[in-house]
């Protein structure tokens, strides 16, 4: 018995870092898009306060993600240089996470049947080893802030096992075992929404479990049985009226996407076989950071067969399961569909993502390895044996994908390649290839030279894919701070007059704040005099026609550049004008109301200073934000002790 625990515990130990050394290639990678966005003030965390107000302003998603912030706090000395080992960390979760399935896997077997007794181990040991290979659900570890994702999973992962492991006590305690199951699994749901929202499908899960799974724990009191699955099936009412035409409107076009929540549900029946698709049939050339040119593109024929092919799915399942008593294959179809609810419906997220499959596939991979150990005597060895072949091809897939991950340049130049249209795409590899250092000796006697050749090749391929994205501001942006880095009059202009005409109905909001703050130092500077500061202005009033631009802190950013502009041009009306447009849009920005109060002593009016304070005072009773009482009490003190 110790020898055999010894070996299962030595097999686990074996996996991990294999699993660990594979993905340990990709963590030399680069940092991506959102990475910087959601993770700039990691850089400015000097106290424990620092710490809090980086944690609770997230932005990513409607709860402001606090415990996934929370966790990035120790990197902070060391960011964003120290990409590697916050890398590093994320597979470390996976890892843990890859653990935790195959308890999970372990004890669902244990609830469900006897007849699996025997190969327990093995079919979870084998279940949780797929999982963690598939090279689909790299991107969840490679991308520094998918973080989110994976401690999200492990949180939610700890409350169904803290689930399931209440059955035991149904019998003989069964009101403890209730009490035991709605605790760990509503703490544990907490946690996990706070880290990301879609933890609030795992009450779901466990609903999933309760029903169609445990047959034989059955509670002395029938009530305890109607109780649970009531409180179960309420979070599952919850979600499904949020995502339902009672609260979603399905059929008006989303400013911000392009298409509606219907057109986004049609393509997205057919964007859930392309993942299992990916998947299941691994191939290096699928997976990669970079889908936000992926659009509505499925309607009609399309849609409706992929719908057909669902629900022949699903009825096939039915079938099984009544007539063959068997619940694996629905159990799986279910799981995947559950763990889409959120993301793969009528929310107006992005259409594609690879991390959104992180726990969706789990459920297969249990139904193959289940399916595997049920094959007769007689050809149980060759099941195994193909089963452990099809891992490793998986493995070998993970090999190469995280392999490319950890080479930055190539990584760039080949994802620029594979997606023509992605503005981010277009944008990493500039950026890459930008910040890429030359030590050899020619180079630094050429540099001037060399940094053209870079600056030339990064705007021929932002123009490749403004050709291919007409609402893609931010190349557009990026290839006119370029054209005016190499003195390129004639391409500015041009650019500029494409930049108007698409500005009040583009995307790329964050990026082309960024680049604006950028022209506005190169012209102050005399290195763009293709551009006027009147140009810049009247980009910004097109800007704020677009409805992406019209969100509260995005406006509030775009007329603060506006009114430093208006500065340096010495019209300080104008100045003034934009900053109460700003303030009107965030009232709690403290970055506007520290501008103001720095205009007001320019102009020698402390009394201005004084009442742009108190117009403050209203606003920050609920912010939890840099803006709080305390800050405004100290700058009116300062402001008081100067008049005495």
């Amino acid at each position: 018995m110790q020898l055999a625990r010894l070996q299962k515990f030595i097999s686990v130990l074996a996996v991990l870092l294999l699993v660990f050394f594979i993905y340990r290639l990709g963590i030399t990678g680069a940092l991506f898009y959102d990475d910087y966005g959601n993770l700039e003030g990691l850089a400015g965390i000097q106290s424990w306060e620092d710490a809090k107000r980086f944690a609770f302003n997230g932005m990513a998603g409607p709860l402001g993600r606090p415990l996934s912030l929370l966790s990035f706090v120790p990197h902070a000395s060391g960011w964003p240089a120290n990409s590697a080992e916050i890398l590093a960390f994320n597979v470390l979760i996976h890892l843990i996470n890859a653990l935790l399935l195959g308890l999970l896997g372990y004890m669902l077997l244990g609830v469900t049947a006897t007849k699996y007794n025997c190969n327990r181990f093995r079919i979870a040991f084998f279940a949780a080893l797929l999982w963690a290979a598939m090279p689909l659900l790299a991107s969840s570890s490679l991308i520094a802030i998918q973080r989110m994702t994976g401690l999200s999973a492990l949180f939610g992962l700890l409350g169904l096992l803290g689930f399931i492991w209440g059955y035991r006590l149904q019998y003989s305690r069964p009101v403890l075992a209730f009490v035991v199951q709605m605790g760990a699994l509503g703490s544990a749901t907490l946690l996990s929404m706070l880290a990301k929202e879609n933890g609030a499908l795992f009450p779901i899960y466990a609903l999933l479990i309760d029903a169609l799974l445990v047959k034989s724990a059955t509670p002395a009191k029938r009530w305890l049985i109607i109780a649970r699955r009531s409180i179960l099936a309420l979070g599952l009412l919850s979600i499904l009226v949020y995502l339902s035409p009672l609260v979603q409107d399905y059929f008006s076009i989303s400013q911000l996407r392009g298409y509606s929540a219907w057109d986004r549900l049609q393509t997205q029946v057919v964007v859930l076989w392309q993942y299992l698709k990916a998947a299941f049939l691994p191939v290096p050339s699928l997976y990669g950071p970079f889908h936000d040119h992926r659009g509505a593109d499925y309607a009609g024929w399309t849609s409706f067969i992929a719908f057909s092919a669902w629900l022949l799915a699903a009825l096939f399942c039915v079938f099984l399961y009544i007539k063959k008593n068997l619940v694996w294959p629905l159990f799986a179809l279910l799981w995947f569909f559950v763990s889409h609810l959120i993301e793969s419906t009528s929310i107006m997220l992005e259409i594609y993502f690879e991390h959104r499959n992180y726990l969706a596939l789990y459920g297969f991979c249990l139904a193959i390895s289940v399916a595997v150990a049920s094959v007769t005597k007689q050809y149980e060895k060759l099941a195994t044996a193909l089963f452990g072949m099809y891992i490793a091809i998986q493995l070998c897939v993970l090999f190469f994908v995280t392999s490319m991950w950890g080479k930055a340049d190539l990584s760039a130049e080949v994802w620029a390649q594979e997606n023509p249209s992605s503005s981010r795409a277009a944008l990493h590899v500039v950026f890459q290839g930008l910040g890429k250092g030359d030590a050899d000796e020619t180079a630094r006697y050429n540099a001037q030279f060399i940094a053209r050749q870079r600056y030339e090749y990064a705007i021929e391929i932002l123009d490749r894919t403004s050709s291919r994205c007409e609402t893609c501001l931010d190349v557009r942006m990026q290839a006119i701070v370029y054209s005016c880095l190499i003195h390129d009059a004639q391409g500015v202009k041009r650019r500029m007059s494409e930049m108007m005409e698409v500005a009040a109905g583009g995307k790329g909001t964050r990026a082309v704040l960024d680049t604006l703050f950028r022209l506005r130092e190169l012209v102050n500077a005399g290195s763009c005099n293709a551009l006027q500061r009147t140009d810049l202005i009247e980009l910004i009033e097109r800007l704020a026609e677009n409805n992406l631009f019209r969100i509260d802190h995005i406006l509030t950013r775009l007329y603060f550049v506006a009114a430093a502009i208006m500065e340096d041009m010495d019209n300080h009306l104008a100045k003034d004008s934009y900053l109460s447009l700003a303030e009107s849009a965030s009232p709690v920005a403290l970055p506007i109301l520290q501008y103001q109060v720095n205009s007001a002593y320019k102009k020698g009016n402390k009394e201005e200073a004084i009442a742009a304070i108190n117009r403050r005072y209203e606003h920050v009773r609920f912010n939890s934000g840099a803006m709080t009482k305390e800050v405004l009490d100290e700058l009116l003190s300062e402001i008081n002790q100067e008049q005495e």
